[in-house]
């Protein structure tokens, strides 16, 4: 990122009320601050096997994924086309999706995780995977708008 680039901060939205409380958080700390606003989902999910969407062909991993993010957009009252919020949607793995588009930025911002039976199936928190691969501090939101931050 050049020195001259716009501040941003990163936020991961799925369909979990956490994250929906984190993109909440995120908006408003932009918005204070003055910075760009990236909002990056990613499909199918952790833990699962990766979907290839195929043209033409309907997609449902992608298109849960696109209605828990427009869903999320509307509670809190973001449009897309403001020029300080930028909207990914992507196929790939979580975690290096995620370290790519907080690579440079101020935060990366993540919901709280209440997936237990990811974490019995041998899954790390996914902030304290994240957090192990990023440079910018990680801020966790659960769904009460509680905030902590684990500095990378």
């Amino acid at each position: 990122m050049t020195t001259n680039a716009q501040p941003r901060a990163v936020v991961a939205v799925s369909a979990s009320p956490s994250s929906v409380a984190a993109l909440a958080w995120t908006s408003r700390t932009c918005r204070e601050q003055g910075w760009r606003l990236d909002v990056v989902t990613v499909w199918p999910g952790r833990g699962e096997a990766m979907v290839q969407e195929v043209p033409g062909h309907n997609c449902a991993p992608r298109e849960r994924a696109v209605a828990a993010l427009n869903e999320a957009l509307k509670q809190c009252g973001i449009v897309i086309d403001d020029p300080d919020v930028r909207v990914y949607v992507e196929n790939a793995d979580v975690v290096g999706a995620l370290t790519r588009h907080a690579d440079g930025a101020r935060l990366l911002v993540m919901g709280a995780s209440r997936l237990a039976g990811h974490r019995r199936a041998g899954f790390a928190p996914l902030s304290q995977v994240c957090r192990s691969h990023v440079r910018c501090p990680v801020v966790i939101v659960d769904s009460a708008d509680a905030v902590g931050v684990l500095t990378a």
